[in-house]
């Protein structure tokens, strides 16, 4: 039921996803059902936001020096809590 929740808000507000962003946060703020934060955490996830501020997710690039040459790495940040979320 609690997916069905989300796929319906998802559906009927389908070309704004600021606002069902927006809608997303609203239940989490107010509800208690551990369940549902858990989907919605997972939704912010899927769509690369951040869970913290709501802002959405970066890409970034960067490499590392190693003994033998560079690696390069790569991280979804969120531009304003600035912490690596995957």
């Amino acid at each position: 039921m609690i997916k069905e929740i989300i796929e319906a808000i998802e559906f009927r507000y389908k070309n704004d996803e600021a606002y069902v962003l927006e809608c997303l946060e609203y239940l989490y703020e107010n509800t208690e059902d551990y369940d549902l934060h858990d989907e919605i955490l997972k939704w912010y996830d899927k769509h690369m936001y951040c869970s913290t501020c709501k802002e959405k997710l970066s890409y970034v690039e960067w490499t590392e020096p190693r003994p033998i040459g560079c690696e390069t790495m790569s991280a979804y940040i969120c531009p304003n809590c600035d912490c690596d979320l995957r």
